[in-house]
């Protein structure tokens, strides 16, 4: 039985606050300005942290920047964590999940894919030879399509992540000449399909219906459940992208999703909202 969870707060209502719409250059909003040449300039007063590489430094995660592109100063930060001793005692390494938010849980799919293509076990992917990937937690995965969706069209003025906006993303993302159907957007396109074909993964995907890509998502749970893996999904009424990082209600209410998840071993799949 499919049950629909209403999560409506205050702080939610508030959301219609936050003031875009689709007439707004989507450069503004993203704080972004693309300069003459091609290159881009990021107007949001970030904090900067150095990269600490020396691994005589008492610190959990060592980082160090890789040069992409010197020319343009584009680099990517690469995080090294440490092997903890204290996590063998309060950590389950034959049952993990691979988690991410937003464009984060889009990679984690993506992620997924990889190890799962060079891994010869359907129900568990190992990694480095002591963890065990037993499936994936996505909240509010951001996928696409170059067709818009019913929550796209609904949402068009969309005060957090107008759709707009989202085609411009894509734009800065995906590889030059690729569009909205590349499969790094569309999970239904590219070799992730086949890759699936192969795995027994336990999936959560969770979103709102305030959310423009909530039909991305929900086509997304489809797929999976098509491909025959275990998939919990919640849809909850209201809400916003990023709903489940911005507001503590709905975090705690996703914890305790996540929580009921991790600790069940259903062998069906189940949907609610």
């Amino acid at each position: 039985m499919r049950e629909v969870k209403e999560v409506m707060t205050k702080e939610q209502e508030g959301v219609e606050t936050m003031g875009i719409s689709s007439k707004v250059d989507p450069w503004e909003h993203l704080k972004i300005q693309l300069n003459p040449g091609g290159t881009f300039t990021r107007l949001r007063g970030d904090p900067h942290s150095a990269a600490t590489a020396d691994p005589r430094l008492p610190i959990p995660v060592l980082t160090e920047d890789v040069s992409i592109n010197e020319s343009n100063k584009t680099f990517a930060r690469i995080f090294l964590p440490r092997k903890a001793l204290w996590l063998k005692s309060h950590a389950d390494y034959s049952n993990c999940y691979l988690m991410g938010s937003s464009a984060g849980a889009n990679i984690a799919y993506h992620a997924a894919l990889r190890v799962a293509a060079a891994s010869a076990t359907a129900t568990a992917t190992a990694v480095d030879g002591s963890m065990l990937i037993r499936g994936l937690i996505l909240s509010q995965p951001f996928f696409g399509g170059i067709e818009r969706v019913a929550s796209e069209v609904r949402l068009a003025e969309d005060p957090v992540l107008a759709p707009h906006v989202c085609d411009l993303l894509w734009e800065l993302s995906l590889p030059v000449g690729a569009d909205r159907d590349h499969e790094y957007c569309n999970p239904r396109t590219g070799q992730g399909g086949a890759i699936l074909d192969t795995v027994k993964w336990r999936v959560l995907v969770s979103g709102c219906h305030g959310d423009p890509l909530v039909d991305h998502q929900i086509a997304f749970a489809t797929l999976l459940q098509e491909k025959g893996l275990q998939v919990v999904s919640r849809f909850d009424h209201g809400g916003c992208h990023g709903a489940e990082v911005r507001f503590p209600l709905i975090q705690n209410n996703f914890y305790k999703l996540l929580k009921h998840f991790i600790a069940t071993s259903s062998s069906s799949s189940s949907s609610v909202g």
